[in-house]
Parts: structure tokens; C-alpha cells; sequence
């Protein structure tokens, strides 16, 4: 029987929202019984989070409440040429994407509503702290953690919830476009940091089609990956005084050159899917 589309919804919201409370609670035990550093204790909690809110939540949705529980692609040829495809998107998007983040930022909300961008860039400033004070370390072995915890970890647990599952759902009962900019859209809604709203859904529709052209999770695993890697080895290396990434000199033109080709790699992703009849979501 063809489970309907507000239930699913519904069973995944519960198991979010149950991983949740388990990681609260897990949080103030060791919060309470432990000597753990604060950092050590906001990274363990970092990745409880991704582990019992995403990851677990979407591999119980995906096993029972999705008509398809198949999300390997066997044809091993297209899934890596997908694959480098995507690692290449997330490289020649980053002026598209900074440039994206600067407009973003530079939006404001009707005099009516100031409080409420008050409370937003309040929030802005805090999650950029607490991200900060996450992924200070000068050594490689902190560097490799950080990786571990905010690169590997989230693109898996997240890819498996938001692709793997809930655009999985959407594309059984709406359209498959529809579909991909509605999990972009929930998935940029769902970091609450609503500064960097703009980029992280054009990024999450990027790894929408990722999924259905790869006709798996692994190009948008990767994808996402290295987007986060790419971030916590900057932060690195300025925090550290090796090198600093400056990206404010990319300019209009290498920031609407990188948009084409992002768009032009997207493309490519949908010539080789063409040229494969299966679908991973039929």
C-alpha cells in the first residue's frame, strides 16, 4: 500500500524530533557527569546530532516508507563520471556561490519587520562564533576531527535525510523540479541562518540533481563533502596564519563566469543521464 506523502512526513518529523531529545539528553549527562572540555563536548554533541537527527531518521524512512529502498546505482561507469562531476561543480562555483552569500547578506527586511532581521543577524553572528570556537585548532590531528565531524558526517547523515529520503518522498507524488527547489528550500530552512539562505538552497537544489542524474547519493555525498571540507580546511589555514583565502577580490566577471560553468557542469551531469534509461526514482 502506497504510503501517502503528509505521512511520511509526519513518521520522519517524529524521528527527527526524537533524535533530538535523545541528543538533549545525552548533552546534559555528559554535560553533568563528564569533565569534558567545552569544545570537545560541543563536537561530540555535533555529531550525535547529525547521527540521530539525519542519519538514523533517514535510513529507518527510507527503509520502510519509501516505495524504492534502492539508492546504488550498479552502473559503476556513469556513477563516477557523475561523481568527479560534482567534485568539479562545488570547485567552480565558489565565486558564483560568494557572490551569491554577499547579496544575501545585503538584504533587508521591510522597516516593519526589524526586529525580526535584528533577531536574524543576532543569530548570524552567534552560529558564526559558535562555528569558530568549533573549528579553532592548530594542530592536524584537530584538523582531521573537524573534517571528520563537520565535512564527513554531515554531508553523509544529510545527504541520506534530505536527498535520500525526503526528495526521494516528494519525487514519488509531485514533480520532479518541484521536488528538488522544495528539499533545497527545507534544507537551507533547516540550519537557521538565514544569511546564507540564498547560496545553501541553490547548493542543496545543485545536490538534488546530482542525486537524480547520478541515479544515487553518492555524487551529492561528495559534492557536499567537499564543500564542507573546503571551508573547515580555510578556516585552517587563516586561523593559523599559513594563508589567507581572500574571496572578496573574485570580482562580477569571474563570479558570473563561475555561475556558467556550474550551470554547464549541471548540464553535463544531465547529458549522461540521458544516456542511461534507468531511473533511480521510478
Amino acid at each position: 500500500m502506497r504510503k501517502s506523502l503528509f505521512y511520511k512526513i509526519s513518521i520522519i518529523t517524529l524521528l527527527s524530533l526524537s533524535g533530538l531529545i535523545i541528543v538533549l539528553a545525552i548533552y546534559a549527562i555528559l554535560q553533568k557527569y563528564t569533565d569534558l572540555a567545552e569544545i570537545n563536548l560541543l563536537k561530540i554533541t555535533q555529531l550525535l546530532q547529525q547521527l540521530f537527527v539525519f542519519g538514523i531518521p533517514a535510513i529507518i524512512g527510507v527503509r520502510f516508507l519509501n516505495k524504492n529502498n534502492g539508492i546504488s546505482n550498479t552502473d559503476k561507469t556513469n556513477n563516477i563520471s557523475i561523481i568527479l562531476l560534482a567534485i568539479v561543480f562545488v570547485f567552480v562555483s565558489v565565486p558564483a556561490i560568494d557572490m551569491l552569500s554577499k547579496w544575501n547578506e545585503g538584504l533587508h527586511l521591510p522597516e516593519s519587520m526589524s526586529g525580526i532581521e535584528m533577531w536574524i543577524r543576532t543569530q548570524e553572528t552567534n552560529a558564526t562564533i559558535l562555528t569558530e570556537k568549533l573549528l579553532a585548532t592548530n594542530t592536524v590531528g584537530g584538523l582531521g576531527i573537524n573534517i571528520i565531524i563537520v565535512a564527513l558526517s554531515a554531508a553523509v547523515c544529510e545527504e541520506l535525510f534530505f536527498r535520500g529520503f525526503l526528495l526521494r518522498s516528494f519525487t514519488e507524488h509531485i514533480d520532479t523540479h518541484i521536488a528538488v527547489w522544495l528539499t533545497a528550500i527545507i534544507f537551507s530552512f533547516i540550519h537557521f541562518q538565514f544569511l546564507g539562505f540564498i547560496p545553501r538552497m541553490v547548493l542543496g537544489a545543485a545536490f538534488g540533481y546530482m542525486a537524480i542524474y547520478g541515479k544515487s547519493l553518492w555524487a551529492p555525498i561528495a559534492a557536499h563533502f567537499t564543500n564542507n571540507a573546503m571551508g573547515v580546511v580555510a578556516f585552517y589555514l587563516s586561523h593559523n596564519k599559513i594563508t589567507d583565502i581572500k574571496t572578496e577580490n573574485f570580482g562580477t566577471a569571474i563570479s558570473v563566469a563561475s555561475l556558467v560553468l556550474a550551470i554547464a557542469t549541471i548540464y553535463l551531469m544531465r547529458r549522461i543521464h540521458k544516456k542511461n534509461s534507468r531511473d533511480l526514482f521510478a
